[in-house]
């Protein structure tokens, strides 16, 4: 079995199932999300969740701290309170065995969304921000730094909210928390003026208080891919990589560092995911 990569330093899971569909709404999403970092509500604490395409009856929420996580499984109930006084029951548990690769078939020829969760997590990123980007060619990237360990999604979007004027829940834009980093990605889907944006955000005096600075998202062509599995050939990330249906391109070149279970990727044209961007290297 390959080994499992969690993402960041998040490397606690917990499986939490609702009656909330077939189809995870962002807002709700959001809402789960206040509750399992709410120490009060869930005994919970720093966290986040990921959801599986496919798979959104469920969703995994990921823990920083192990004592955070025996902390929720030893609440007997846990509800979402939810307008119009509903509530939504949820049941939270650990996770089965993770998936092993089919050994009967070749590494190089399995179906890249089977061979391991390090490949899903890759998949997932980058698939992701290509979808969105398509959707509108004037969509805008910023990146916030400096944003505190105890900063929440649901605050940033009300202030991205209050400055634009724009709407999440409207699906004007939407956030992407990179905790590991202290920072967030803000991509604008419809149209808005990122530098005047910028000044603005800046100049907010919440946002001054958290000591939060904005800018755009540079588009390097290098990217530094992390915990790769030593089994997995330096051929396959390369394929990987350059498949469309990932959302990848030509590479160029792939420098693999073995000792850090890592490899900068240069593509022929600008790539990659935002989560690789804050950390990419050369261009």
């Amino acid at each position: 079995m390959l080994a499992v990569a969690y993402p960041g330093g998040y490397r606690f899971p917990l499986v939490v199932e609702g009656n909330w569909g077939c189809s995870l709404s962002k807002t709700l999403k959001n809402k789960l999300l206040c509750y399992f970092q709410s120490p009060k509500r869930s005994g919970g604490g720093e966290c986040k969740i990921l959801v599986d395409p496919g798979r959104e009856e469920q969703i995994t929420v990921y823990f920083a701290q192990e004592a955070v996580r025996e902390s929720v499984l030893s609440i007997k109930s846990h509800e979402l309170s939810l307008p119009g006084m509903k509530t939504l029951k949820l049941t939270v548990s650990l996770p089965s065995v993770e998936v092993a690769p089919n050994n009967n078939v070749p590494l190089e020829e399995q179906d890249p969304s089977q061979v391991s969760m390090c490949t899903i997590k890759i998949a997932l990123h980058v698939k992701k921000y290509q979808q969105e980007l398509s959707q509108d060619p004037s969509s805008s990237l910023v990146v916030l730094e400096n944003v505190p360990e105890t900063t929440i999604e649901c605050m940033l979007i009300l202030l991205v909210e209050t400055v634009s004027g724009l709407s999440e829940e409207d699906k004007d834009f939407n956030v992407e928390m990179m905790p590991e980093c202290n920072a967030a990605v803000i991509t604008f889907i419809k149209p808005i003026e990122t530098n005047k944006f910028i000044r603005a955000f800046n100049q907010y005096h919440r946002v001054q208080q958290q000591k939060i600075s904005a800018r755009t998202l540079e588009m390097p062509k290098s990217i530094l891919v992390e915990d790769i599995s030593p089994e997995i050939p330096e051929d396959y990330i390369v394929v990987y990589f350059e498949c469309k249906k990932h959302g990848g391109g030509l590479v160029l070149d792939i420098s693999y560092i073995p000792e850090d279970n890592s490899a900068i990727i240069t593509f022929q044209e600008s790539k990659g995911n935002c989560k690789y961007q804050m950390r990419a290297k050369g261009n």
